[in-house]
């Protein structure tokens, strides 16, 4: 049984943790994130202890709220979400009540729980730069070029996709040409990003007329 927790709630790298958008300012510049596991992250852990050594379910509240359930060797845990998120859609929703059960059993992301106001899209509706991720257990190691430019990469890339199903995929294929891909440092990266969400806002503004 030991061995089974211990599994379970084994360490999880970085690229299995997301940042969640929380709250947004009332001036919507800005987002309050937190960090928590990938839904889908919390599925691989627990099929790693067999499909059939766990369940859970999901039961609605008058349409107002959620409750995710789990459970692993009779024993049961589970989280309640409120449907009721102007951020949120009802399936996300549901997703982050089964990771937040998951919590229960350990299954977490062993970062620092401190909740960040980050700089925020309301066009794209996305964050523009994620938080550095603080290992409660690995000592903090200095943010490496390379790392924040991956960040960076990950941020353009989704604005780049949203550009793509608006019709304006060739403009921003240009721009990232003229850039020489992501750019060459953190400041080269904002100006790019800048110039894509400059060409969504135009394409958004002649949809408007």
């Amino acid at each position: 049984m030991s061995d089974l927790w211990q599994q379970l709630t084994t360490d999880f790298p970085t690229e299995a943790i997301e940042w969640r958008i929380i709250k947004i300012s009332e001036d919507n510049s800005q987002a309050q994130v937190k960090a928590q596991l990938y839904y889908q992250a919390v599925i691989d852990r627990l099929n790693q202890i067999g499909e059939t050594n766990w369940s859970n379910r999901y039961m609605t509240i008058l349409d107002n709220a959620i409750i995710a359930e789990i459970e692993i060797n009779n024993t049961v845990k589970s989280h309640v979400s409120s449907l009721i998120n102007p951020i949120l859609d009802s399936t996300i929703i549901a997703q982050d009540a089964f990771v937040q059960a998951a919590e229960g059993f350990g299954i977490k992301a062993t970062v620092e729980q401190k909740e960040h106001w980050v700089d925020y899209d309301s066009v794209t509706k996305m964050i523009i730069f994620e938080p550095d991720i603080v290992n409660k257990i690995e000592p903090l190691k200095p943010v490496q070029v390379t790392e924040a430019k991956s960040e960076t990469k990950e941020v353009i890339d989704r604005l780049v996709e949203r550009l793509g199903s608006e019709g304006l995929g060739l403009e921003a294929a240009k721009l990232l040409t003229e850039h020489g891909g992501y750019g060459e440092n953190g400041d080269s990266a904002k100006q790019l990003y800048g110039k894509l969400r400059a060409l969504l806002l135009a394409k958004s503004v002649a949809t408007e007329r």
